[in-house]
């Protein structure tokens, strides 16, 4: 069994995990090593001494490592729901979201690594903006 290089739990077959220079992490492991902010995936990260960092701790010069804080678990801003740590999900605007309730107000398009605007309250996609 291979164990996450974030928090040194086991990583059970069958889950998914992130290789990053041959460590292997839980996707909610993978984190700014300075912030503990979750680098998800698609997104813009620096390195630090090998470890990932998140572009705003890389543009702040921030060098140290933090002490590493488990993520909390997230609740869906749509449905209510938790978000299990076993389920992928987007993050926009500080909110999280399951990957199947983060599609476009109007047309209902998936908005998991594409861009979106938020026109009011709504967030859109770049046809229905």
């Amino acid at each position: 069994s291979t164990r996450c290089k974030r928090c040194g739990n086991t990583i059970e077959s069958g889950i998914r995990y992130k290789l990053y220079k041959g460590q292997e992490y839980h996707p909610e492991c993978f984190c700014c090593w300075s912030c503990n902010s979750l680098i998800n995936e698609g997104e813009q990260f620096y390195e630090l001494r090998g470890y990932p960092q998140c572009p705003k701790c890389h543009s702040e010069g921030n060098q140290e490592f933090a002490d590493y804080q488990p993520v909390q678990l997230h609740q869906c801003v749509k449905c209510k729901k938790t978000i299990e740590k076993v389920q992928p999900f987007s993050y926009y605007e500080d909110n999280t979201y399951h990957n199947d309730c983060f599609v476009c107000n109007r047309c209902g398009l998936s908005l998991v690594d594409k861009p979106c605007t938020r026109l009011g309250s709504a967030i859109v996609c770049p046809n229905c903006n």
